[in-house]
């Protein structure tokens, strides 16, 4: 659903989206109080919703969680077009399917940052993880990870779901869950973000029998 005041960036939104095979656009609102009641009833799985003028945390928090709750079963994934809110990307990250992008992106940007939404991932901008990079713990400083939760780390860096990886490992998606916040408190981590970043700069993200190795 594409949400935003202003009809001309609604018209750009749709013209760039509206060609896309694999997006359907299920609807359009001119604010997130329509769109939560269209939510309700056209079930979107994900909203693009233009904010230029929202400044406030509270305030911006607040409308990507109704967004996401009136949408495909509670949990809709929420993209934010936006203007200086890259103070509160790491905000909106922890709410979990939810990114911000910046509102001046390039045509050719937008459709692949939905897609990656849509699919699981967090489109995230190189100045995020930049700056996550600069605020993820090091190797040095943390405890030891046991064996399981390496796989675990190591199949989260390469962006697998919780139900992903308990497949991949053959154990329930509560022990998957368990091992990701053993981990998240083991090394400090705040979100997947931060875990991925971690990861390969620890070479997690390479698979245990390789480090076994020495590869």
């Amino acid at each position: 659903m594409l949400v935003a005041e202003d009809a001309f960036v609604r018209n750009g939104i749709r013209s760039i989206l509206g060609n896309e095979p694999s997006v359907r656009i299920a609807g359009e609102a001119a604010n997130v109080g329509q769109a939560c009641r269209l939510g309700t009833q056209l079930d979107p799985a994900l909203f693009v919703v233009d904010m230029p003028a929202v400044k406030d945390r509270d305030t911006l928090l607040g409308q990507v969680r109704r967004l996401a709750a009136s949408g495909h079963g509670g949990a809709a994934s929420v993209l934010v077009l936006g203007s200086d809110l890259r103070r509160m990307d790491l905000d909106v990250l922890r709410l979990g399917g939810c990114a911000i992008i910046r509102r001046q992106v390039a045509a050719g940007e937008l459709a692949p940052a939905v897609r990656l939404l849509a699919s699981g991932y967090l489109p995230v901008e190189q100045t995020l993880v930049q700056q996550l990079a600069h605020t993820a713990p090091r190797l040095g400083a943390v405890p030891t990870l046991t064996e399981r939760e390496q796989e675990v780390l190591h199949l989260l860096a390469r962006g697998m779901s919780n139900a992903e990886i308990a497949t991949e490992l053959g154990v329930a998606g509560s022990t998957v869950k368990s091992h990701v916040q053993e981990i998240f408190g083991k090394l400090g981590l705040r979100n997947r973000v931060q875990a991925v970043i971690y990861a390969y700069e620890s070479r997690a993200a390479a698979p245990v029998a390789a480090r076994r190795m020495g590869a």
